[in-house]
């Protein structure tokens, strides 16, 4: 969090430190880190043993969906999905993770990487983060973004908890 240029300033960040001592470890690990927390007040639960799988008869050919959520910092949040066919209900997480300490420039190239030689129909990324938009057209890769996602917000959530349960 404090990568973030918003809080830049020594003061502001005393601030928010002295307001978040009080919450537990992982809380704050998630606020300043944006590690995994599962909480009553989490809006999902995510058990990486039970949610990525590769599902019976998994192939590189299947159809692919990437989602990424970039930051400025160079962490980025990374997600593969999988389905035995285009038109499918079931999507399989057969992959995520936080690509962390790369510089910013460098996250459309490492997401390629992962992705060389799958079958990739739709790469979604974070609208938020323009930069990664301009550098990924830049380069000829295409990102799809998430149409009114601040309208959409719970609508997204009560989605997301559906396909994780």
């Amino acid at each position: 969090m404090m990568d973030n240029p918003v809080y830049n300033d020594p003061e502001r960040q005393s601030e928010i430190m002295e307001t978040i001592m009080s919450l537990p470890d992982n809380q704050r690990a998630t606020i300043l880190e944006g590690e995994w927390y599962i909480g009553e007040l989490s809006v999902f639960s995510f058990d990486t043993m039970r949610h990525i799988e590769n599902p019976p008869g998994y192939s590189i050919l299947w159809p692919h969906v990437v989602s990424v959520d970039p930051a400025a910092s160079g962490i980025m949040g990374y997600t593969l999905w999988a389905s035995g066919s285009p038109n499918a209900h079931r999507w399989y997480c057969v992959d995520s993770q936080y690509i962390k300490g790369a510089a910013p420039s460098d996250l459309v190239d490492l997401v390629e990487e992962k992705i060389k030689g799958l079958q990739v129909l739709y790469k979604i990324a974070d609208t938020h983060e323009a930069w990664f938009f301009k550098q990924a057209s830049k380069m000829r890769v295409p990102y799809r973004g998430i149409p009114n996602k601040r309208s959409r917000k719970l609508e997204l959530i009560a989605g997301l908890n559906q396909a994780l349960s």
